[in-house]
């Protein structure tokens, strides 16, 4: 096993990067951590990055969620969404298109890129398919709005905004 200078773009934020890690490896690291541990784990093809969310990440993760979780008990779905503040070290969009993910948005603390896989590749879209009927790139907007305003008022709004659209 490998390790790699760390990769630190976000105050806060801490990431490193190993090489040559097996799957069992990994597997074990997940069991050993548990689902309750506060730093994320992402794994491709041999390489192990490990990442300590800045507070700042983890306040957009949990906004975005809440108005995804608006948009899914709205419309019935799913989806896979990514936050980055920083660069992964990883290549993400590999990583999902080997998965077969067919739709993924990836949040960078200022704006929400929509990707959908098209021929074994993911291509940049506006707008989503999962939600067609809502133009998911006014997501940002709302979560700007709860600087000003709140977070409860702007998830009212926001699920206010989504039921006009559909």
């Amino acid at each position: 096993m490998t390790t790699h200078t760390p990769i630190n773009r976000c105050v806060g934020e801490q990431r490193v990067l190993l090489s040559n890690v097996s799957w069992q490896t990994f597997s074990n690291l997940l069991d050993e951590l548990g689902e309750h541990r506060s730093s994320r784990l992402t794994y491709y093809q041999g390489s192990l990055e490990i990442m300590a969310p800045a507070s700042t990440h983890e306040n957009a993760n949990r906004m975005l969620e809440g108005l995804i979780v608006v948009l899914l008990e709205e419309l019935d779905l799913e989806l896979v969404v990514e936050i980055e503040h920083t660069q992964s070290a990883l290549p993400k969009l590999q990583l999902y298109a080997t998965m077969g993910v067919p739709e993924f948005w990836r949040y960078n603390g200022d704006d929400l890129y929509i990707y959908q896989l098209v021929e074994g590749n993911y291509a940049h879209c506006q707008h989503s398919l999962a939600f067609a009927p809502i133009n998911v790139t006014e997501i940002p907007r709302f979560l700007q709005q709860s600087k000003q305003h709140g977070e409860l008022k702007m998830t009212k709004n926001f699920r206010k905004w989504v039921r006009k659209q559909l």
